[in-house]
């Protein structure tokens, strides 16, 4: 319908949030999620055209299938079916699955230049090259923290708010790669203990200003 509606501009996109949230706030299994993610974006796809083409449906993955359809739950054919799928992530097996299964890759607002060149890029490549692909043929969609502000008071009360935003993801341990990659890990660990104490007071203080200049 989004696709139909907007004309063909719709990209749509997909991630697997972190274990603690599915598991303790969404009451899910979390379990091989990269594994997991490409089998539903086949199978999406799947779905897509049997809606468009009539085909019969006959997917059967890992994880998912897609066996039966009838009438009452075919929205048929749309003009522009060609739907572009982004995949988020922030480590290399996911951006090796974006490279496997999509069209696109959510860069995390969390990232530096090397982090992307060094090792988000050659992991999206690797997963294209495994199916005929580059990482050239993945479009990349990187959101960035910056500093604004037209004083210098508005530019301290900006940098305070994205510090805090980095103090809180590298307190993750899906996020904390990052940090290792800039010689932070040992910053990364405090932070998850003073998350697990509540101590979030204590937390920016521990992203040093070459971090940030990085992020």
């Amino acid at each position: 319908d989004v696709q139909a509606e907007s004309g063909g501009r719709l990209r749509l996109g997909l991630g697997t949030q972190v274990r603690a949230h599915v598991e303790r706030r969404l009451s899910m299994p979390f379990d091989r999620p990269a594994a997991r993610i490409t089998d539903y974006i086949r199978c999406l796809r799947a779905i897509w055209n049997t809606f468009q083409t009539d085909e019969r449906p006959n997917y059967q993955g890992e994880f998912y299938q897609f066996r039966l359809m009838n009438p009452f739950f075919d929205p048929g054919p749309i003009a522009r079916p060609e739907i572009p799928v982004y995949l988020a992530g922030v480590n290399p097996r996911m951006a090796q699955a974006a490279g496997e299964v999509a069209d696109g890759f959510h860069v995390h607002p969390m990232h530096s230049r090397s982090y992307l060149s060094e090792v988000v890029l050659p992991a999206i490549d690797a997963g294209a090259r495994a199916n005929g692909r580059t990482a050239a043929d993945v479009d990349l969609y990187a959101p960035v923290f910056a500093v604004w502000g037209a004083t210098e008071a508005e530019r301290a009360k900006s940098e305070t708010t994205i510090r805090e935003q980095i103090a809180f993801y590298g307190s993750t341990p899906n996020y904390r790669r990052i940090f290792e990659h800039h010689g932070c890990g040992e910053q990364a660990r405090r932070l998850s203990q003073h998350m697990r104490k509540g101590e979030f007071d204590q937390m920016p203080r521990l992203v040093p200003d070459s971090l940030m200049d990085e992020l």
